[in-house]
């Protein structure tokens, strides 16, 4: 008695689909397939179709390093329909894990549901429009700050699920982090478009941009900033920049997001999506 037994455990599930995305196509193949290895199961890659040879190479990488014939293999197929079709009908398929756009996975989803005769798990690792607060005490800290926002926002050319896609300024320091935000830019071969005064029903605002741009609106309070931050279908990461972290803990608590850092962006991290509103991606 008043032994607390606590563990993972790890379960076979037979045979594994992984559909990857294209922007980072070594660390996301690996993300998902090594943990799928590691518990005994086969698997079949699905690459993109901008990266073809990427799940090509990890075959041969995996063979070399001695893993038997046909534990893991590699389906080429451009056309979902085709896709869906092999998913649905393959009664070894045991789990699919899926990272890509929002309309395609929630299609897949939808596919596997409809499966006759089985039940298809399907892991999701989709789209973001992901906020950052900067509240008002940044202060002497706000070059600083833009700095790591930038960072965020732009980093694999602003390719990334976790970027930052829209940043949301308190009006006492929303000036001086404009003004940093366009000095930090101004070096870079080619410029990520800064928006500033962005309304909050922009499209921009709203759903996923994939690319250099940084919509900047300003805010008169935390409670107008995390009221923004969770209007969005999205809910992948989020960010607040602050010298208080104990305020900043405090709107951790308040923002809908899966994954939320205190003054930095950090995308290596293990990430979680809080929700996506299906009716409205």
């Amino acid at each position: 008695m008043g032994v607390v037994v606590n563990g993972v455990e790890v379960v076979f599930v037979n045979f594994e689909e992984l559909q990857l995305d294209c922007t980072f196509p070594y660390l996301i193949l690996v993300n998902s397939l090594i943990p799928a290895l590691l518990a005994g199961n086969t698997a079949i890659l699905k690459p993109s179709s901008q990266t073809p040879l990427v799940a090509s190479r990890i075959v041969e990488i995996f063979a070399t390093a001695g893993l038997p014939p046909n534990v893991l293999q590699v389906l080429h197929c451009a056309t979902p329909a085709l896709l869906t079709s092999i998913i649905t009908q393959l009664p070894s398929i045991a789990l699919v894990t899926y990272v890509g756009s929002t309309s395609g996975g929630l299609s897949l989803r939808a596919a596997a549901a409809a499966a006759a005769g089985q039940i298809v798990p399907v892991v999701l690792e989709l789209g973001g429009n992901d906020p950052a607060y900067v509240r008002g005490d940044a202060g002497n800290d706000v070059a600083w700050v833009a700095a790591q926002v930038v960072d965020g926002a732009v980093f694999n050319a602003g390719q990334s699920c976790c970027a930052v896609e829209r940043v949301y300024v308190h009006a006492d320091v929303h000036d001086a982090f404009v003004a940093a935000v366009r000095k930090e830019l101004a070096g870079i071969y080619v410029r990520p478009t800064v928006l500033v005064d962005v309304p909050p029903d922009a499209r921009v605002m709203r759903e996923e941009t994939f690319g250099l741009v940084v919509p900047i609106a300003r805010v008169e309070s935390d409670e107008e900033a995390v009221a923004l931050m969770n209007d969005s279908v999205y809910g992948l990461t989020a960010s607040v920049w602050t010298k208080d972290v104990r305020a900043g803990e405090e709107l951790v608590e308040k923002i809908e997001a899966g994954t939320i850092f205190v003054n930095r962006c950090d995308y290596p991290s293990p990430l979680k999506s809080y929700h996506i509103k299906e009716t409205e991606a």
